[in-house]
């Protein structure tokens, strides 16, 4: 296994073909900055460009899947002109969950916790998703006062202990700290 750890997510590379995107923010939930998406959008386009790679495995550190925004860019987006909301939110938080869901090898979501708004996105944009009986996943960009980004897929808020996601697969709810894909 060969691994790589950027400011704030992991990748590691198995030598079964397995490659693991680690979000590594489990200090803050794993709340979703802009950069933290371009790493996650520049790991997804590499990896899929890798004849070595044949499947990934999108994680996080932590209790939380990813609990939303991060608090400091949600400060910074009051001072933002509608140009740059746009241009940040759209462009940025959706290339991520884009290249995750245009990704030519197949992708599976490890679910924990709370997978809210942005975090919601990533996990769905996966071709699969494996949830813990922790997990929750609840879309809030228009609490924010914003548009949600146009994806090929939608959401209810959801409790996967029901097990009820309406156009969503879940094969299965595992329990929580039982994660973690060999």
């Amino acid at each position: 296994m060969n691994g790589m750890a950027l400011d704030h997510i992991r990748i590691e590379k198995h030598d079964t073909g397995l490659a693991q995107v680690i979000v590594a923010r489990a200090d803050i939930g794993n709340a979703s900055s802009p950069e933290m998406l371009e790493e996650i959008r520049d790991a997804f386009s590499a990896l899929g460009d890798d004849a070595g790679v044949r499947a990934i495995v999108l994680m996080a550190e932590g209790r939380h899947f990813s609990v939303g925004a991060d608090f400091g860019f949600l400060d910074r987006l009051t001072g933002m002109s509608a140009q740059h909301i746009r241009d940040t939110v759209y462009s940025r938080f959706q290339g991520a969950a884009r290249a995750i869901y245009r990704c030519p090898k197949p992708t599976l979501a490890l679910v924990q916790g709370a997978a809210v708004t942005v975090g919601c996105e990533l996990a769905l944009a996966c071709d699969f998703r494996i949830a813990a009986d922790t997990a929750r996943f609840q879309e809030s960009w228009v609490k924010l006062g914003i548009m949600p980004p146009r994806m090929p897929y939608t959401l209810d808020i959801v409790d996967a202990s029901y097990r009820q996601i309406w156009r969503v697969q879940l094969r299965r709810v595992s329990p929580a700290g039982q994660r973690h894909v060999q």
